[in-house]
């Protein structure tokens, strides 16, 4: 029976490249006296603090870190070429409203024969969720439609987790993690050897926001949840208080919530789960053989897709390989929030006056809607919030060349001071794996955690007269160098 509300309506694979190795750089912090007051200055007399106004300091503060963490692992390696996927879907709002959901992700192996058939036992793996309302506005032109994203989401799972009572696994460092960490510290200097279960990366699935893989977007959510929640607090009130309604101002949006994923957990008379079968989506819908096109390359595609050491490995310190990470993160997640699809894109500031100028072509969406109004949004936000921190702040010269592909492969040429165009290549349809919000190191957001926490104060969102906070370090910690 098909799920009430839900219908799908189209459903794309297509066969991949194979790829060179990819590794965790999980988010590092500079608590040092300099880092702080680069960000007070910045931010003094801000009514409320936004990304763009964290582009070309954030990365005095918050990056991921220059050495890798660990090289990560996908099902039968990454020399291996499998299936990405779309999903796309349709299900009324309560309100009597259709909204639309993209599920985008990739397969254990590929697994479609050559006439077209789909192995029953192959899995799909959810890399990221978004949803959108379209709004039709009549004008003099026609009617225009507008597409409106109000969910951009990786999701994070480790299907390979070991349990509670495991020492081994990787734990979340989303915001509301970052004060869940602040609120155990409350707990007699304890925070760096409880084990919260909250922030376990484990089999349950749960949401990040793309935006939380660029370092501008991450630190303007830490901040402003907390100057939210100072501003609202009662005279009196506790640290934990305060800590706990910060959490609330930036919590995720949940799985529970989420149409698909609960329309898959129903399925199969289970929890929530970041993978599906094809049998499933019979379950959900049984004409979704009608709205399925599998596409295998062609020697030709073959012969022009990525393989395995054919552009620069990612885990190198040097700064082309650290500036790239935080692009191949941060772009595809801000095209997502634009509903856009693709972007090819040619940015530098070696011009007169050192300006940033940003040219951008082939550019596709998820509705047929006319582009011009969300890429110059891109554009804009692109400089301000991404490319400000690559030039630290206007002190690097770089030329950057960058054909992102949300539906498949992020393509990355960059040059650093007037240096050679060096070509990084990131698998888009996975790049849940690879964000800076997790981390196999406890201490890793324990200090990340007290490194926000001191900021906040050193901002002046928190009187030390009413609560028992830490002094302002202002010296020592972590230093970066420049991307």
């Amino acid at each position: 029976m098909q799920q009430q509300g839900i219908k799908i309506t189209k459903f794309l694979l297509h066969e991949t490249g194979s790829y060179n190795p990819q590794f965790r750089r999980p988010y590092e912090v500079a608590v040092t006296g300099t880092a702080f007051n680069i960000v007070k200055e910045r931010l003094a007399g801000s009514n409320s603090y936004v990304a763009g106004a964290m582009g070309g300091i954030s990365t005095d503060f918050i990056r991921p870190s220059i050495e890798t963490e660990k090289q990560l692992n996908i099902d039968n390696g990454w020399d291996s070429r499998r299936l990405r996927f779309m999903l796309e879907l349709e299900y009324n709002w309560y309100t009597g409203g259709a909204v639309k959901e993209i599920v985008m992700g990739y397969t254990n192996h590929n697994g479609i024969g050559l006439s077209g058939s789909i192995d029953p036992n192959m899995t799909f793996i959810i890399n990221s969720v978004m949803q959108v309302r379209t709004n039709i506005e009549m004008t003099p032109l026609g009617n225009q439609t507008h597409a409106s994203v109000f969910d951009s989401s990786h999701i994070l799972a480790d299907n390979n987790w070991g349990g509670v009572y495991s020492n081994v696994g990787d734990e979340r460092m989303r915001p509301e993690d970052v004060y869940s960490t602040m609120s155990r510290s409350q707990l007699k200097g304890l925070a760096g050897t409880l084990r919260d279960t909250r922030q376990a990366n484990s089999t349950i699935p749960v949401k990040s926001r793309r935006a939380n893989s660029s370092p501008a977007n991450y630190m303007a959510q830490v901040l402003q949840g907390y100057r939210e929640a100072n501003s609202a607090a009662d005279l009196g009130q506790t640290d934990v208080a305060l800590l706990d309604q910060a959490r609330s101002n930036t919590q995720e949006n949940l799985v529970a919530k989420d149409p698909f994923m609960s329309a898959i957990a129903e399925c199969r008379g289970q929890g929530p789960s970041n993978t599906f079968s094809f049998n499933d989506l019979q379950l959900i819908d049984p004409n979704i053989q009608y709205v399925t096109k599998a596409t295998l390359m062609g020697n030709v595609e073959l012969a022009a897709s990525h393989r395995q050491g054919q552009t620069e490995y990612w885990h190198g310190s040097n700064s082309e390989t650290l500036a790239a990470t935080v692009l191949s993160q941060a772009v595809p997640g801000l095209l997502m929030e634009l509903a856009l699809t693709r972007a090819y894109f040619r940015s530098t500031n070696d011009t007169i006056g050192g300006h940033i100028t940003t040219t951008v072509a082939n550019v596709d969406g998820f509705s047929n809607a006319n582009q011009e109004g969300p890429t110059q949004r891109f554009i804009y936000r692109l400089e301000h919030e991404v490319l400000a921190d690559i030039s630290n702040g206007g002190q690097t010269n770089f030329a950057l060349e960058m054909d992102v592909d949300l539906l498949g492969e992020t393509r990355i040429q960059i040059s650093l001071n007037s240096g050679p165009l060096i070509p990084f290549v990131v698998p888009s349809f996975c790049d849940a794996i690879m964000v800076p919000v997790l981390t196999a190191q406890p201490k890793i957001i324990t200090d990340l955690a007290e490194g926000f926490e001191q900021l906040s104060i050193a901002l002046g969102d928190a009187s030390s007269e009413n609560h028992n906070h830490p002094g302002i370090m202002s010296s020592g910690g972590t230093t970066f160098g420049v991307i």
